[in-house]
């Protein structure tokens, strides 16, 4: 079973591979409701849009979480601060 920042290291060097010009926000271990996942926030650009992306990596029983938030990246204050608010909501069951 691979560390979570190991997952969301290789995540982030697929995700420049196809955009050269992406910026990570952070690259973090955070705990989910007692559980403990990784959070990166990048923002990406692809035909010509420039989206904030927040995926968040888990290890729930034996089975590997994964969930992407994507937001219009216009203004990437309200954009983060919008996908923290998402993933604040999350019950990990």
């Amino acid at each position: 079973k691979e560390d979570l920042a190991v997952l969301a290291k290789r995540l982030e060097d697929q995700q420049r591979s196809r955009d050269p010009q992406l910026q990570v926000v952070t690259n973090k271990a955070i705990e989910l409701k007692g559980h403990k996942m990784q959070q990166l926030d990048s923002i990406i650009s692809a035909k010509g849009q420039t989206a904030y992306s927040s995926v968040i990596l888990g290890n729930v029983g034996n089975q590997l979480l994964t969930m992407q938030i994507t937001l219009p990246a216009d203004d990437q204050q309200k954009a983060q601060t919008t996908a923290e608010n998402i993933i604040n909501t999350l019950v990990i069951q």
